[in-house]
């Protein structure tokens, strides 16, 4: 009993972490269409999540995603003077 229970309990963390270590390309895309206003409310976070945001679409090879964070992270970049 106690066996079959923490077979149980593996089987739902495995399928747990393998359900939301996905990404898709509407979650990149989302994040890519942030409004001007947003992005420039907090410069450093989000140079923070538009360079997640970039490592993630290179991860799932997702051209126009990754074209458009890098656009993104150049303003960030400009408006810190870096």
């Amino acid at each position: 009993m106690i066996l079959q229970t923490k077979k149980i309990i593996l089987l739902i963390i495995i399928f747990a972490f393998c359900t939301f270590a996905q990404i898709s390309t509407s979650e990149i895309d989302s994040i890519n269409s942030l409004s001007f206003d947003k992005m420039v409310a907090n410069l450093r976070q989000s140079l923070n999540t538009y360079t997640l945001n970039l490592e993630n679409a290179r991860k799932i090879n997702y051209k126009r995603g990754e074209g458009i964070a890098l656009s993104k992270l150049a303003i960030l970049h400009y408006l810190l003077g870096d």
